[in-house]
């Protein structure tokens, strides 16, 4: 449930959360503020698959890295483009530092489990690229789709003899997130 949202009002604003950073607006006199997205008490952050930054490359939990050298973790909200709801308030984009692409939804699918994608940043009628930053006041964060869903870790398994998939981001329930500055 959705206690406290985490919304901007200011050019450039920065909300403390615990030792980390959840950066919610990203552009300031032209200036672009990149943030990793990490997943709370692990050392896994939000990147494309192989480090790839072209359209359909599936989001993954990948180790994060030092400062500036995954181009794919890095990542800005954007406040200048958003969809309002009365009940919930805006949702904007998460773009790509490097090339200004979309976290999107693979096929803009709404359904549980779908794929999280690297995309061209499409037109307002295209919901799941809008994203909202949500905590619930303990220093838990979230990350939630247009469509209800959360950006959450998924890997599917089915024990012996077939394993598991590799781990993917997809949307689906709770992860917990947690941002730090970092400099492409």
């Amino acid at each position: 449930m959705r206690s406290v949202l985490l919304r901007t009002t200011l050019a450039a604003s920065v909300v403390a959360v615990g030792a980390s950073v959840l950066v919610s607006n990203a552009r300031a006199d032209n200036v672009t503020y990149n943030f990793s997205i990490q997943r709370n008490g692990q050392t896994q952050c939000i990147g494309t698959w192989g480090g790839s930054l072209t359209n359909g490359t599936q989001l993954i939990p990948w180790s994060c890295n030092p400062s500036g050298q995954a181009k794919d973790q890095a990542w800005w909200f954007d406040t200048s483009d958003c969809l309002h709801t009365e009940t919930y308030g805006d949702f904007c984009r998460i773009r790509n530092g490097v090339n200004n692409k979309c976290m999107g939804v693979y096929g803009g699918s709404q359904n549980d489990g779908a794929y999280l994608v690297l995309w061209d940043c499409l037109g307002d009628s295209h919901g799941d690229q809008y994203w909202q930053l949500d905590g619930d006041g303990a220093g838990n964060n979230y990350i939630v789709n247009w469509s209800g869903w959360f950006a959450s870790i998924y890997q599917d398994c089915d024990p012996w003899p077939y394993g598991c998939e590799d781990p993917h981001i997809a949307l689906g329930y709770q992860t917990k997130w947690s941002s730090e500055l970092v400099t492409p």
